[in-house]
């Protein structure tokens, strides 16, 4: 069978992932400071980590997205604050564009490659979210010149589930009008990425940048890549 597409995880296989949990808390810190609730850091650390901690249980166990709304809160009601309607926006747009304050590098090989296989195949990204939501993370793309590249994007707090639930995967066939066994997808995680994009019938391509052993899982990649510039070579070979 040919492949017409290729789909794309993003947190280290096109952006490195990073963490913007101490500006989100002291954001929090000082706006509760701001409105009258002053409350201790640790205090404030401490609930944004339980926070964090039910966003990947809810992705473990349940294959449930949490919204950001939610979550948040969550953190209020449990540092026993009543925040103002537009108080509350302005920490939920804080924590959304986190990102921007500290912009995480692409991955080694990204523009070279999405260059190389932009007209030759349909490209899709399909990415969990976490805190930092799919409108921000295009508008990041769109700033490295990469959002063009793409034909479609799919990002679990848009969906509902993260990966590896098969409705993250059927958005990005429906998006890239193809089917599964034409769509390759590049993630570096085999629990979420490769279980997920398998369950569906799509090819499927390990990113082991590090040369990580492989986990326990019940299915394996078609391919293993370690950098980015293998994929080219692997897609005209399995053609």
């Amino acid at each position: 069978m040919q492949i017409r597409a290729v789909t794309f995880d993003l947190w280290n296989t096109l952006l490195h992932d990073g963490d913007f949990s101490n500006l989100r808390i002291a954001l929090l810190e000082s706006t509760l400071r701001e409105q009258g609730f002053p409350r201790e850091k640790d205090l404030v650390r401490s609930e944004y980590v339980s926070a964090a901690k039910r966003i990947d249980l809810a992705w473990r166990n349940e294959q449930r997205n949490l919204s950001l709304v939610e979550l948040i809160e969550l953190m209020l009601k449990n540092l026993d604050v009543r925040l103002r309607d537009e108080s509350r926006r302005e920490v939920l747009r804080g924590f959304e564009e986190a990102i921007y304050r500290d912009v995480p590098p692409l991955v080694d090989g990204v523009e070279q490659m999405l260059r190389k296989l932009h007209g030759r195949y349909r490209i899709g990204l399909i990415s969990d979210t976490g805190m930092t939501p799919g409108w921000v993370i295009r508008r990041v793309l769109d700033n490295y010149g990469l959002l063009q590249h793409f034909h479609c994007t799919v990002f679990s707090d848009e969906v509902g589930f993260p990966k590896p639930h098969p409705e993250m995967f059927r958005r990005a066939i429906d998006g890239l009008n193809e089917q599964p066994d034409e769509i390759v997808h590049v993630g570096d995680l085999l629990r979420t990425d490769i279980v997920g994009a398998k369950s569906i019938g799509m090819k499927t391509v390990w990113f082991n940048r590090k040369n990580k052993p492989r986990e326990a899982v019940n299915v394996a990649p078609d391919y293993e890549i370690g950098d980015l510039s293998e994929l080219l070579p692997l897609l005209e070979k399995a053609a």
